[in-house]
């Protein structure tokens, strides 16, 4: 089981870099990230794609 920006599985390599793929291929399609029902702020050196594409139900 994965957790939120968890690196543990053996496969966590591979798995965060289809992530950031995915990521880049629903921004080049217009796709914007939607942080208004975040509940917290960010930290110093997260954006909202990292904030919301870390969780492992959304994997």
């Amino acid at each position: 089981h994965l957790k939120a920006h968890d690196h543990s599985h053996p496969q966590s390599t591979e798995i965060y870099a289809k992530i950031d793929r995915l990521k880049s291929k629903a921004a080049e399609n217009g796709f914007i990230f939607d942080s208004s029902w975040m509940t917290r702020s960010l930290n110093e050196n997260e954006t909202i794609e990292s904030a919301l594409c870390g969780h492992s139900e959304l994997l």
